[in-house]
């Protein structure tokens, strides 16, 4: 594996670990304030979504290399 897929792979979960702290805790509630819920979703939503995008990309270049052997 390569560092830029290692990286692609640890960011979501960072950003998804860090966006449930904020929302499930009171983490930095006194630095961040009332925006803290907002930017726990916030948060989860791009590690989601980052996470989503990995996943179809790594599938799909398994799909090409399986049907690059196929005569």
């Amino acid at each position: 594996m390569s560092l830029r897929t290692l990286l692609n792979l640890f960011m979501p979960i960072f950003y998804i670990v860090v966006g449930g702290l904020l929302c499930a805790t009171d983490v930095l509630s006194n630095t961040i304030g009332q925006y803290r819920m907002g930017l726990g979703v916030l948060l989860l939503s791009y590690g989601s979504l980052r996470a989503f995008l990995f996943w179809r990309r790594r599938n799909q270049q398994d799909d090409t290399e399986v049907s690059d052997d196929r005569p």
